[in-house]
């Protein structure tokens, strides 16, 4: 059910890393499970092991293990999240800023846009892709996952287009590769954009403790909100 959509995108639980001092760090789709709870779906996140300290002094932490393919093909030996996922000042070659939630707040937004792409409705309904339509490698989410962009300049095509739909003239050029089934929430998302992108709040501030507050508040409203509109809908 499209009402669920907040419960998924887990905005409660990043609060609760903040609030003990930690980001996530590596927010992608495959990391958002829904468990009941009480009779209620809540959202969870998994795979926590790039979650780091807020006091740490690094800016980026070390690959481990097996790289992903968005490692493969450049010159970015450190984790910065997943491509598609990825906030905008976090494909930038040098890191001037520590990962804050702020990013992994980011980083959920692009999950929703991925999500309303790609799936058609509940239960795991995947989109068939017509070519005389709207091929899967002409949409916008598929350019944030490097298709066919690989080579030097992929981060920073994947940056430009991340910056200009964040724009609001832009965005709705994005809402239209959305499904009909997600198009129910055009105005939360609108909402959201506004609230990510054209706040105040400066990430690269860590003393920004009040204005980042005040930004999950604002969010977490906006989902309360989207739920009760979309559960009229459903």
């Amino acid at each position: 059910s499209i009402s669920l959509l907040p419960d998924f995108l887990s905005i409660p639980v990043v609060r609760m890393l903040y609030r003990v001092g930690a980001v996530h760090r590596n927010l992608s789709f495959r990391d958002i499970l829904l468990h009941k709870r009480k009779g209620r779906l809540r959202g969870t996140l998994i795979d926590n092991d790039y979650a780091v300290s807020m006091d740490r002094t690094s800016k980026v932490i070390p690959v481990t293990g097996r790289p992903s393919r968005a490692f493969v093909k450049g010159s970015y030996p450190y984790l910065k999240g997943s491509l598609p996922f990825m906030a905008i000042d976090r494909l930038e070659d040098e890191l001037d800023s520590m990962h804050s939630i702020c990013h992994d707040l980011e980083s959920l937004y692009y999950v929703l846009c991925w999500t309303s792409t790609l799936y058609s409705g509940p239960c795991n309904e995947r989109r068939p892709f017509k070519e005389s339509v709207l091929p899967y490698q002409k949409t916008t989410v598929a350019e944030w996952n490097g298709e066919e962009v690989f080579g030097a300049t992929s981060f920073k095509t994947i940056q430009h287009s991340k910056s200009h739909f964040s724009v609001s003239k832009n965005f709705y050029k994005l809402q239209d590769q959305f499904t009909p089934y997600f198009r129910r929430s055009d105005s939360c998302m609108q909402s959201l954009r506004q609230i990510l992108f054209d706040s105040s709040v400066d990430v690269r501030n860590p003393n920004a403790v009040a204005k980042k507050e005040r930004l999950l508040t604002r969010l977490e409203a906006e989902w309360e909100s989207c739920k009760k509109t979309c559960k009229k809908t459903d």
